[in-house]
């Protein structure tokens, strides 16, 4: 967001734009992977299906 304080700046104007800066959430929740962590089922061994994966390319 750009607030834009146009001349002659005032002390008003300037409060203005601080309660307008007041008003806007700036955190936002920040990305949790760990409740994701592990949810896949791969159904089988992990270095078997790595090893089947790498051998595709040959």
């Amino acid at each position: 967001m750009i607030l834009e304080i146009k001349k002659p700046i005032t002390k008003a104007k300037i409060e203005k734009i601080k309660e307008k800066l007041a008003g806007i959430k700036t955190a936002k929740k920040a990305f949790n992977p760990s409740k994701y962590a592990g949810k896949i089922n791969w159904g089988g061994d992990a270095l078997e299906i790595q090893k089947n994966m790498r051998d595709e390319w040959k």
